[in-house]
């Protein structure tokens, strides 16, 4: 039997959110959605919390650059990360990364990630 796995989405677009959300819920259904927001600053407090075990998220979303609002609470939290811009992927190398995809995410891409994760942590 699989473990529950608690995690965060942070995704300022709606469609994209649901989209992922259901992706997740099909792929993996021991994972269990803790939060899903569009602005970081809304689950900045949950970020480096017992319960949650990943955080997947876009580099930028509404109200900030998730890489300077992550560096800055020192998430220690496993990260999946994706967005449209290549260019982030740099940044994101100093926290705890997991993956790195480029939107749009397929089923396959977050399959990919979700193992990745899964391995690092061997569940």
């Amino acid at each position: 039997m699989n473990p529950t796995v608690n995690y965060i989405l942070l995704e300022d677009e709606s469609i994209t959110s649901l989209s992922l959300q259901r992706m997740i819920s099909n792929l993996r259904p021991n994972y269990r959605l803790v939060a899903a927001k569009e602005c970081a600053l809304t689950v900045k407090d949950l970020l480096n919390d017992e319960g949650v075990d990943l955080i997947i998220t876009d580099a930028c979303v509404a109200d900030c650059y998730c890489f300077d609002m992550l560096k800055g609470i020192g998430c220690r939290k496993p990260l999946i990360v994706y967005t449209a811009y290549d260019k982030f992927r740099k940044d994101f190398k100093g926290l705890n990364m997991i993956d790195f995809a480029l939107k749009p995410i397929s089923a396959k891409q977050l399959e990919d990630s979700l193992s990745a994760f899964e391995k690092s942590f061997s569940l």
